[in-house]
Order: C-alpha cells, then structure tokens, then sequence
C-alpha cells in the first residue's frame, strides 16, 4: 500500500481534495478515518457520489482503520488518507501507525480554537498534540492545495520545532 498523503482537513471530502489533490496525486483510493463519518450513512453517501469513478472510498472508524493500516490493505494502491483532525492523527499514531509526513490542509475557526493561518486554526489541546507529534518524529506541512507554498508549521505557531 502506497500512502501518497496523509491529509488533516475537518471538510473531508470536498472541492480542494477532489478538484485540487486526487489529480496530482493520482490516488486509487480515499480512506477517511473518522468515526464520526463512519456513523452516518448520509455523509458517508455524499463523500463517495463526490469523488470521480474509479476512486473508491472507504470510511472507517479508528478502530477499523489500525489493522488495516498496519498490515497495508489496499496493497500496490495509491492511497490518500483523511483525517479530520489532530485527534484521530494522535490515536493512530498511539497504535503504532507511522507516519512520516502530514499535510495540514483545514483546521477551521471554531469556539476554543485561534486563528494561526487562514486554513487552520488550534485549541491548546490541539497545539499540545502537534507538540507531542513533532517530537515523536512527525513532520507537518501547511498547505491547502498542491500548488500552494507550504509555510513551516514553526513559522505558524512559535516555539515548535
């Protein structure tokens, strides 16, 4: 299994990772980790209707994504990993998932949380894990679309390396 990128975006399935990524990247496969999305048979319609034939998608809840994520399930298939927040990152990480690099592609406002960039914002909660993630060894990059610069996570919030 070829994991092309592993992308943070609390949208999910939507324009920029229809219209902007699957071309670049060319995925076979969109895996949505999200138990949330896995518990509700509409979203999980919308997101398959949104993607173009012949990329499948696949939603699972956290505890079904782990085996499959370690024992590579999707075989030779390119794959794009969705993940709607910094929660699920961490909890397939604590399970022994690794990761090398993760693209931060919408964390939006919401109550609890500051604005770092215009695509992202964190709560305290959410910046102790991007702490706890980089020193575990996960790189981040910050970028909505492929064609975006990338701007360093350290830039975006001081202190983190």
């Amino acid at each position: 299994m070829a994991i092309v990128l592993v992308r943070i975006d609390d949208r999910l399935i939507h324009g920029q990772v229809v219209g902007g990524w699957l071309p670049v990247i060319q995925a076979e496969r969109v895996v949505v980790v999200s138990d949330r999305a896995a518990g509700d048979a509409l979203q999980t319609g919308l997101m398959r209707m949104a993607v173009p034939d012949g990329v499948t998608v696949d939603v699972l809840t956290l505890a079904q994504a782990v085996p499959s994520l370690k024992t590579g399930a999707w075989g030779a298939q390119r794959v794009l990993l969705l993940l709607p927040g910094l929660q699920e990152l961490a909890a397939l990480v604590d399970a022994g998932v690794a990761f090398a690099q993760v693209n931060l592609g919408g964390l939006h406002d919401a109550p609890g949380r500051s604005m770092v960039a215009a695509h992202l914002a964190f709560s305290g909660d959410e910046r102790a894990l991007l702490v706890r993630l980089v020193k575990g060894g996960v790189r981040f990059e910050t970028r909505p679309l492929p064609g975006d610069v990338p701007v360093p996570l350290n830039e975006l919030i001081p202190g983190l390396k």
